[in-house]
């Protein structure tokens, strides 16, 4: 009930979400929220890797860890449930709604830590996670947590700019934005929305932080939605980011999907060493002094 919200239209302004814990009523564990990535309709894949996260799988053995990571996922703003009437498939109507639905959803995953904090009475860890756009929108959310949490990313972007200039470029009726927008062609299309895009540029949030965070990237090598470049300079501006007391980042050698495919279990094992460096890097329990600590190293 907020200015803000009244701008969304009504489909969207409800979040809804999955919870999955490794026991039932465990308000002990480790726990990620988890962000949908661009096109994810549905519960499905988070619900995969959620399941990855209590039970880690070797072989065809299913090792208990003493303490697993449960989850929660986030129906993203636009998609599935929450899509409006007149939007076809998961394609926002506008890019005015592709902007809106991005930053509801960092404030939604805000609002969910505390809650589940202050309100549900979770008492152990917390963090975000997700790939492509929900890798972008957990980092864009550790920028700005209310408290210490984990952050893992696959293949997140620096920016929404060379994604959509990008490969999903195709996607956006250039034409039709250069007619509504009085302009002179497509050219000057693209660089008004370069414009509009910049707001999704982590470098204009890197210093709001305060509260530490531990942070692990994954970067793939064939990336055709992300660009190497695109990794690099996300890299590089988390290494300023002030809270960010741990970073580390690594690449995988695959494409956009094939890297989630083939290296699922990989990506398991970074969203635990997010929770193991939250506990030992950035915060300690006893003194809750900050131990600053950058890195490179790879998984």
């Amino acid at each position: 009930n907020t200015a803000y919200s009244s701008m969304l239209p009504k489909e969207v302004q409800n979040a809804y979400f999955m919870l999955m814990l490794p026991n039932k009523d465990d308000k002990d564990c480790r726990l990620v929220v988890q962000i949908a990535a661009t096109g994810d309709n549905a519960y499905n894949t988070r619900e995969y890797l959620a399941k990855q996260l209590i039970h880690k799988n070797i072989g065809s053995l299913i090792l208990m860890h003493y303490k697993n990571i449960g989850s929660l996922i986030l129906m993203h703003p636009y998609y599935g449930t929450r899509k409006p009437h007149d939007q076809f498939g998961t394609c926002c109507n506008t890019l005015t709604d592709f902007v809106l639905g991005g930053f509801t959803a960092v404030c939604e995953v805000w609002s969910i830590l505390r809650w589940l904090r202050r309100d549900f009475g979770h008492n152990g860890p917390l963090g975000c996670t997700g790939i492509s756009q929900g890798g972008a929108l957990s980092i864009n959310t550790g920028l700005i947590a209310p408290f210490p949490i984990a952050v893992c990313a696959l293949m997140p972007a620096h920016s929404a700019q060379p994604v959509l200039q990008g490969a999903l470029g195709t996607q956006v009726e250039w034409d039709t934005l250069a007619e509504h927008g009085n302009l002179a062609g497509v050219h000057e299309a693209k660089q008004k929305v370069d414009k509009l895009l910049e707001y999704t540029n982590i470098r204009n949030y890197l210093h709001w932080g305060k509260e530490p965070v531990s942070c692990v990237v994954l970067s793939a090598l064939h990336d055709k939605f992300v660009p190497e470049s695109a990794s690099n300079t996300l890299i590089h501006y988390l290494k300023q980011a002030k809270n960010f007391t741990h970073m580390e980042n690594a690449w995988l050698s695959g494409g956009h999907v094939s890297s989630f495919l083939l290296h699922c279990s990989t990506y398991v094992t970074a969203i635990e060493k997010s929770f193991s460096t939250l506990a030992e890097k950035c915060v300690t329990k006893e003194t809750k002094k900050l131990k600053w600590s950058k890195s490179n190293s790879i998984l």
